[in-house]
């Protein structure tokens, strides 16, 4: 099973060669609730804002993209990219 920075890495995904960049990620350590909600519907609209801040900022960014694109990740939020369905109380307050 693939994890996310947060969670750590599976030894099959440690062995990826963007890994190593993961280290200086910005979310490594944080909350993974952050990055994998339990329910986009009941989640506040700040949680999606403060995803985009820390991921949009982090230096491991381009990295974390290529990690989830070699890795095929299905779950998560990963260098701003959601792999969930759009959030829908995001998408009827900017209507």
């Amino acid at each position: 099973m693939l994890m996310h920075p947060v969670m750590g890495l599976t030894q099959a995904a440690s062995e990826s060669p963007a890994a190593e960049g993961l280290q200086h990620a910005l979310c490594e350590g944080m909350d993974a609730r952050i990055f994998f909600p339990v329910s986009r519907m009941t989640e506040p609209e700040e949680v999606e804002d403060l995803r985009r801040l820390i991921c949009g900022g982090c230096v491991a960014n381009v990295v974390c993209r290529q990690f989830a694109a070699e890795n095929k990740v299905a779950a998560g939020f990963w260098a701003t990219e959601s792999f969930y369905p759009p959030n829908p109380k995001r998408q009827q307050r900017t209507r």
